[in-house]
């Protein structure tokens, strides 16, 4: 077959790029979605750590601190009111009897909070994880595509080599 004889089909080449268009728009799409929900995952586990600090802590610091619980806890830096010859069993359990259910609740709650810090924390590292993806799936596209149009032109310009004739 004679390559500049090759015939023009300029409905085939129109549905083709009609087709590239519509996958192009879908994958900007849905690249957009992504980014989106990552940043606002991100967002929402900053917001959270953020306000646990600034608003939750402090309250339930206080709090502890005016149950008398506070001492069960190191970091509040409230002094321990039990005698230094208690044993760490007599510790505890004059501890849990101090507190009563109230204590323990509040114990509980104080630790279903750093379980959400956890978890908002999780949360935060997936969502930057994704973002990184994003990063790295978008490079390596355009650099796919790139190359895949840097091809693209030296085809097209072998064929053209091949549809003229050489000259005697």
């Amino acid at each position: 077959m004679n390559p500049s004889a090759a015939p023009e089909n300029p409905a085939l080449d129109e549905r083709v790029a009609t087709a590239v268009a519509k996958h192009q728009r879908r994958l900007r799409l849905l690249t957009g979605i992504a980014w989106g929900l990552a940043l606002l995952a991100v967002a929402a586990s900053v917001i959270i750590v953020f306000l646990y600090f600034t608003a939750f802590l402090p309250k339930e610091k206080q709090i502890l601190d005016d149950m008398g619980i506070a001492s069960h806890f190191p970091h509040t830096g409230a002094p321990v009111a039990l005698p230094p010859e208690a044993s760490e069993a007599e510790r505890r359990a004059a501890g849990l009897n101090e507190m009563g259910i109230i204590g323990i609740q509040l114990v509980m709650t104080r630790a279903l909070s750093m379980g959400t810090m956890f978890i908002a924390c999780a949360v935060g590292s997936l969502a930057l994880g994704t973002l990184v993806v994003l990063v790295v799936m978008m490079r390596t596209s355009r650099a796919t595509m790139s190359q895949v149009q840097a091809h693209l032109a030296l085809i097209s310009a072998q064929l053209q080599g091949l549809r003229t004739p050489p000259a005697a």
